[in-house]
């Protein structure tokens, strides 16, 4: 089960780790879980999921379409804080391909909040957009190692 105890560096570490095992092993259902009934979910420039149904289907298709290339999925936080009860994560997800040589980073920031104290933390808000385009491995160390004065 993918879920957030709270947002401590151990907190953040478990569900991290949580949460890309499950997409590694296509378990979309866990992974929408964690976000609230009205939650919105908003990736590059497509109209948004809203809903925790309509995400359930996002995840899905982004774990079977990583499955598909044989994509490694590593996620790095670079911030995360609370008040009460709102807080937010931020960071990045670097998708690697080694069949297809590519290289992917996703920039995203997720935004939580929990009904009361004792509840659990959700996921309201969650926008990603790609940071870094794929980079062809191969090329750009073929490129380098030509690059001769």
């Amino acid at each position: 089960m993918v879920a957030i105890a709270g947002f401590d560096r151990q907190g953040i570490a478990r569900f991290v780790r949580d949460w890309d095992r499950a997409f590694e092993r296509g378990e979309y259902t866990d992974l929408a879980a964690v976000y609230d009934d009205y939650a919105t979910l908003v990736f590059n420039d497509a109209l948004p999921f809203i809903g925790r149904h309509a995400i359930a289907e996002f995840w899905r298709e982004a774990c079977v379409a990583a499955s598909a290339r044989g994509l490694r999925r590593a996620t790095h936080v670079d911030q995360y804080d609370y008040c009460g009860d709102a807080a937010y994560v931020q960071g990045t997800v670097t998708l690697t391909s080694d069949a297809q040589g590519t290289t992917t980073v996703v920039w995203f920031v997720m935004v939580w909040k929990r009904q009361h104290r004792a509840g659990p933390w959700q996921i309201v808000a969650d926008i990603s957009s790609v940071a870094a385009r794929a980079l062809d491995r191969r090329q750009s160390a073929g490129r380098h190692a030509t690059a001769q004065p």
